[in-house]
């Protein structure tokens, strides 16, 4: 009777064992499956090697510091409160030799509604106001960077001390 428990033992095992075998094979291939067809960036699939991957990220990479350097564009475009023109002719009314306050005055007059302020006039007036390339044309785009390297010129032999006499 023992042996006979053990042979039925046996077999229910053997059969239990079999169809769980089956049951985490079948799980094992899903699992592979999906982690080849659905898996990270990061992982190496079958058909590419590890160049085409590390291009890939690259890309990814490329795309992200492209993003972000419109975000912050975007951002300092909003805080500068100025349009591109005015800063044009802010730096040229300072090569002009020009009083910040009378800058300031000039632009509230011809353009009432202005959101530009004296202490805005001031820090432009140094030179220290970014305008990009998307806001203008590539010609004006030129010119602004020209005016801005004469106006740090300007700027930096105003700021050279007297000699001592």
């Amino acid at each position: 009777m023992l042996s006979l428990l053990m042979t039925q033992s046996e077999e229910s095992l053997d059969e239990n064992f079999f169809s769980n075998l089956k049951l985490n094979y079948t799980l094992i291939f899903i699992l592979f499956f999906c982690s080849n067809t659905f898996g990270s960036k990061n992982t190496i699939n079958s058909n590419h090697d590890i160049k085409t991957n590390k291009i890939y990220i690259m890309d990814k990479k490329e795309e992200f510091i492209k993003m972000k350097q419109e975000r912050r564009e975007k951002k300092r475009i909003g805080k500068r409160s100025t349009h591109p023109e005015e800063v044009i002719f802010i730096f040229e009314k300072v090569l002009e030799h020009w009083k910040t306050i009378r800058i300031y005055n000039t632009i509230v007059q011809n353009n009432p509604n202005s959101h530009i302020d004296k202490k805005t006039v001031e820090r432009i007036a140094t030179g220290n106001s970014k305008v990009y390339q998307s806001e203008l044309s590539n010609d004006r785009f030129q010119y602004y960077q020209d005016l801005r390297e004469k106006v740090y010129q300007y700027i930096e032999t105003k700021k050279k001390p007297l000699p001592n006499i």
